[in-house]
């Protein structure tokens, strides 16, 4: 985290000296993700008449970091195409569902359990966008308020992800070992843990960027986008033995693919000399 606010705080600085220039703006934004899990099994293990396991499909964010950090800066060709890049926090993740039923202590009544657990880890990623213009409105006027203007925009590239090499071997985050009486003289034994895999990877980006000028706020950006990774880049574990003789073992792998919801702050760098016009042209993007 430390490393990730010095270089934060860098960028500021360098392109704030160096790019002081028409069409070159600053970015800083915080987002959530929804990461979406992977797993390699065509059909769900639901055949066996001890349990049910099913790959979580999307792992929401308050089960991980709900906020990232990060920052771009980017360049606008004649008031329509941009180009940008920066540094940002990322991650991935993964996630199960165990469904099962549990045996009373009459041994007469069962009751609908269920286990799950999500998990992932951290790393930065280095985006490389390009934004193109859908649509704008300037100067517009709803119910005789304050002008304001907004704009839509495709966003696509890529991101170059890193996270720290681990041992493939070693655990990262455990989730225990449980027991469970599933029947009379029938015990499911439950252990699973988080694994890291590569090390590197290429996400794909696509979305919706809209961007809202107000008379005194302007370039308010809400981005929806989602990212698509190719390379595990870590793994669930999850073994699973009934009666200590019959194993199963699943894995779930993040990707670092997920749907993402961006909120950023749009700074224009703009030359000393140069003034600000008023007018209806505050309104433009």
């Amino acid at each position: 985290m430390k490393t990730l606010t010095s270089m934060l705080a860098f960028l500021v600085l360098l392109f704030g000296q160096l790019f002081a220039q028409k069409g070159v703006y600053l970015k800083p934004f915080i987002e959530t993700t929804a990461a979406t899990t992977y797993t390699y099994e065509t059909q769900p293990y639901n055949n066996t008449p001890y349990f049910k396991y099913e790959a979580q499909k999307i792992v929401w964010p308050h089960r991980l970091s709900p906020l990232t950090l990060g920052i771009l800066v980017g360049y606008t060709f004649n008031n329509t195409i941009s180009i940008e890049t920066g540094i940002a926090q990322s991650g991935n993740a993964s996630g199960f569902r165990l469904s099962y039923n549990s045996i009373g202590n009459d041994s007469l009544t069962f009751f609908p359990g269920q286990q799950g657990g999500s998990a992932g880890t951290a790393g930065i990623k280095i985006p490389l966008l390009v934004t193109l213009p859908l649509f704008k409105f300037d100067s517009v006027r709803l119910y005789n308020s304050k002008p304001f203007a907004w704009g839509m925009r495709l966003k696509l590239g890529i991101n170059f992800y890193k996270q720290p090499k681990g041992d493939p071997f070693l655990v990262m985050a455990g989730f225990g070992t449980d027991s469970i009486i599933i029947a009379p003289h029938t015990r499911l034994d439950v252990d699973g843990g988080l694994h890291t895999l590569n090390d590197k990877s290429i996400l794909y980006q696509l979305g919706i960027e809209t961007e809202f000028n107000f008379k005194r706020v302007k370039g308010l950006c809400l981005n929806l986008y989602y990212l698509y990774g190719r390379k595990d880049l870590s793994v669930i574990n999850l073994h699973v033995t009934v009666n200590q003789q019959i194993n199963y073992v699943f894995n779930t792998y993040g990707r670092g693919s997920g749907f993402c919801l961006q909120l950023s702050k749009k700074i224009a760098m703009k030359p000393k000399k140069e003034k600000t016009k008023k007018g209806v042209n505050d309104y433009k993007n």
